[in-house]
């Protein structure tokens, strides 16, 4: 199983490769929401290597387990 270090390293690579090597260019990438549909890359907000929604899913299920936790104590 690839790990999501592994997988984010790749796009990093890939996007690298993308921009000619520049990682300035990669930060500066026009691919992303704002762009033309023809220009749009799937993988721009993970362009440098990171996840900006890390803890998205940890917080959902906490927020689902408290509020599952509350209504069996209601119950």
């Amino acid at each position: 199983m690839t790990s999501k270090t592994k997988l984010l390293d790749t796009i990093r690579q890939h996007c690298l490769n993308c921009c000619g090597g520049s990682l300035e260019d990669v930060e500066n990438c026009l691919a992303g929401p704002d762009a033309s549909p023809f220009s749009k890359c799937v993988l721009w907000e993970f362009r440098l290597g990171k996840d900006q929604k890390p803890n998205l899913r940890k917080t959902l299920e906490l927020v689902n387990s408290t509020q599952l936790t509350a209504v069996a104590q209601d119950g």
